[in-house]
């Protein structure tokens, strides 16, 4: 009964775990598809080699910006379904965990809108597109430092007293200073993209791990 109070019917716990869960994932496929085959190839390249990616039509814009509001929908989601999972054993805590997420959506949603300009200006062939693109990339990256704090406060949520959910906890943790010291040293390092690669290297693994290895943990998991 007392579980059945602290969680409403349509997100009782275990309800919660799985939309987290199959949010999370469906979230990292899409994220791959859409970082992968849409703007790696435009990041890579010279400015030159960039607007003739998007003016040709080489690389198509819609799918991006189909995928990133997909993405935004689907973080606001999870944001409320880790706060209805984790909040009868911290509501305050819990509280400040998926308003730091909801912060990040909100900021990832920034830059979605000039990812639609974007899409507009490659269609009118605009070269202006290439700065667009990069405009949304800045804000995306800094609201990836949002988004490493929401997992430092997750990683508490998830640290209980069995082994795997402490290996989860640790990750996300690892993976949240990684966020937030690789977004940050922009400010202050001269020619930091020449060395960003270097630095996330050393947190890719937690990045990965630390989210996807939640999900599936959810689905199998949690709330039972």
């Amino acid at each position: 009964m007392k579980n059945e109070i602290a969680n409403p019917t349509f997100f009782s716990q275990r309800r919660a775990a799985v939309v987290t869960g199959a949010s999370l994932l469906l979230m990292t496929v899409l994220a791959g598809v859409v970082m992968g085959l849409v703007f790696n190839p435009v990041f890579g390249a010279d400015q030159n080699s960039a607007i003739t990616l998007l003016l040709t039509g080489e690389i198509t814009l819609a799918t991006g910006v189909i995928g990133w509001v997909f993405i935004f929908l689907l973080d606001v989601l999870v944001s409320i379904s880790l706060f209805s999972y984790y909040r009868s054993k911290n509501t305050s805590r819990s509280v400040w965990m998926a308003v730091f997420r909801l912060v990040y959506s909100a900021i990832l949603a920034v830059g979605i809108c000039f990812l639609v300009r974007a899409w507009i200006q490659a269609g009118n062939g605009d070269a202006g597109a290439i700065k667009s693109i990069s405009t949304f990339k800045a804000i995306w990256q800094n609201g990836l430092i949002v988004f490493g704090i929401h997992l430092v406060l997750l990683s508490k949520l998830v640290c209980e007293k069995k082994w795997m959910q402490r290996i989860l906890a640790g990750l996300l943790l690892i993976a949240g200073i990684g966020y937030i010291v690789s977004n940050s040293a922009a400010w202050f390092v001269e020619d930091y993209e020449l060395k960003r690669a270097s630095v996330e290297a050393i947190f890719i693994l937690p990045m990965i791990l630390g989210e996807v290895g939640l999900a599936i943990w959810m689905l199998m998991k949690g709330g039972k």
